[in-house]
């Protein structure tokens, strides 16, 4: 291809090139926008926002990948490459040249013109360009890990956020109540109740501010986590976070483990670099098995010395054998291509022992959510319902009507906590099958009394 454009380069006159030359330049601002991605819409991600719309932006975004999947296609190109011959050498030799006339080229005892062509081991060629072949496939299940560990990075950021601002609602709703309180107290308080029941009150709808406060951090500290990820500024406006459906994992372990042994990226990964350590093996084969070759052919010009044109031949050859070299190489690069079967072994065990573990997270955490749902909460509720009433007609202080209160968030705020466990392990259990995993729904929060 060079060549080919080297002789149409040559073979135009002086104004067509420069005429070429400027259209290059002019069509080069153009070329380079057209590589660049357009960026997102912006207003998506000030509304209300999901884990699967904030993955894809960050996917598209991210320049790790771009980078890595330009040197796959870079290393496609150096596969066609390394599959053609070597380029030929030329050769000019000047002999004896007299000291005392140094520009006397014609007065040397020989004036040699040549051209070499190196020839390559045989079917060196095509190991080479199967060893660049399959570091590019390498490259590419490098890009599938990238991505979903960059997606699986953000739907964690993305529970978090969620799992804040849930909180703070939640904590929201109890300080209107706790203010409710206080108002009821103080109200109490002027027909001749007790002072502590007002105070008590006004102290506990502080700290219930508190919370909130320290929720409101959490959710911009997982805000700015994401802006980051997105690529943009960490106080960029980001939308409400969507609620996540209230699911569960709906297959059995081994299923999983089965199924990841096909899909996870990190095997394949582990499978194309045992090809290429294998291609790597065969191309020092090959090397130390034949003798790389070179043919030349020679004009020598005429001197005063030979007034007769002339020409010449050579051949050379490389002694692959000698000195042992060539093969400890090769015995090298076949004992490296051996380990890798190992390598593929262990990311097949790690697989195994990440879905145990995130399948067990993940029960864990459901089992907690549906305790504190089925019994838990029933019996706060009821709590809360007898102290709210008994404060009323004044059977009960203060202090019990607020812990049974305290006790009803405490208990939602662990559902929530829960939940987001759930959701978390979820996360890590569509990384580890290397897909998203079946689910079913779980019950939801059971209506709160008025």
């Amino acid at each position: 291809m060079l060549a080919a454009v080297t002789s149409f380069l040559l073979s135009r006159p002086p104004i067509a090139l420069a005429a070429l030359l400027a259209l290059c330049l002019a069509a080069a601002p153009a070329l380079a926008a057209s590589d660049d991605l357009s960026p997102p819409d912006e207003s998506a991600l000030r509304a209300t926002v999901g884990a699967e719309l904030l993955a894809r932006v960050a996917l598209e975004r991210n320049p790790g990948l771009r980078a890595v999947e330009r040197r796959a296609s870079a290393t496609d190109m150096r596969a066609d490459a390394e599959s053609r011959m070597p380029a030929p050498e030329a050769e000019v030799l000047l002999q004896r040249i007299p000291v005392s006339k140094p520009y006397d080229v014609p007065g040397s005892q020989m004036i040699m013109l040549g051209l070499r062509q190196p020839i390559p081991a045989p079917g060196s060629l095509s190991a080479r360009r199967d060893m660049r072949s399959a570091q590019s496939r390498e490259l590419r299940a490098t890009v599938a890990v990238m991505r979903r560990q960059l997606a699986r990075e953000v739907e964690h950021a993305f529970v978090d956020y969620w799992e804040a601002r849930a909180r703070s609602v939640l904590l929201r709703t109890n300080k209107a109540e706790s203010d409710r309180i206080a108002a009821f107290a103080k109200a109490r308080y002027v027909a001749g109740g007790p002072l502590t029941d007002q105070t008590q009150a006004e102290v506990e709808s502080a700290m219930v501010g508190a919370s909130i406060a320290e929720q409101d951090a959490k959710a911009e500290a997982a805000r700015s986590r994401l802006n980051a990820l997105l690529l943009r500024p960490a106080d960029a406006p980001l939308g409400e976070p969507a609620e996540p459906a209230n699911e569960s994992v709906a297959e059995p372990t081994e299923a999983l483990i089965r199924r990841a042994a096909a899909l996870r990226p990190e095997i394949g990964l582990a499978r194309t670099h045992q090809a290429t350590l294998m291609a790597e093996a065969n191309v020092a084969e090959r090397e130390a098995q034949w003798p790389a070759m070179s043919v030349g052919v020679f004009y020598y010009a005429p001197t005063r010395d030979m007034p007769g044109s002339g020409y010449g031949a050579s051949f050379m050859s490389t002694l692959p054998w000698a000195w042992g070299r060539a093969s400890d190489s090769a015995r090298a690069s076949h004992a490296m291509s051996s380990s890798a079967a190992d390598d593929v072994a262990e990311a097949e065990t790690q697989v195994s022992i990440e879905i145990a573990t995130y399948a067990g997270a993940e029960h864990a955490a459901e089992s907690r959510y549906l305790a504190l749902r089925d019994s838990t909460l029933p019996a706060s509720l009821r709590a809360a319902d007898a102290a709210s009433s008994g404060y009323e007609s004044g059977r009960t202080d203060v202090l019990m009507l607020l812990s049974a209160r305290r006790a009803v968030v405490d208990v939602q705020s662990a559902m929530l906590e829960a939940r987001a466990a759930i959701q978390h392990a979820l996360v890590d259990l569509d990384w580890a099958a290397g897909g998203r995993v079946g689910r079913r729904s779980l019950p939801t929060f059971p209506p709160t009394p008025e």
